[in-house]
């Protein structure tokens, strides 16, 4: 654990007021699970309003990919199975309450 108890309680309550609001959705994704649909790491998955094209784009070591169309559509359908997979909203608060109750 980075920082300590109180850094990780401090980071918890900010998620928790973070997913209060109606812009923000913050979704874990569970142990039960199991193997998730991005082993690799991180990336960003961008929907935008015609004439643009999805997009994404993965960061590495040595930079940073971007796709656009088909080529994001790899990208755009592992974000899909992630957000199908994870807890959202109620089960999330719990998940962050339970977390922080175990650091008391």
């Amino acid at each position: 654990m980075v920082g300590g108890p109180e850094v990780m309680r401090a980071q918890l309550v900010h998620l928790r007021t973070l997913a209060a609001w109606s812009d923000v959705e913050i979704m874990v994704l569970p142990l039960a699970a199991g193997a998730h649909a991005s082993p690799n790491g991180s990336f960003d998955v961008f929907r935008m309003r015609r004439p643009y094209p999805p997009a994404g784009c993965i960061s590495t070591v040595v930079g940073t990919v971007v796709v656009e169309g088909e080529k994001a559509a790899s990208l755009h359908q592992r974000y899909d199975r992630l957000r199908r997979a994870a807890l959202r909203n109620g089960a999330v608060q719990r998940v962050l309450f339970d977390l922080e109750a175990r650091l008391e």
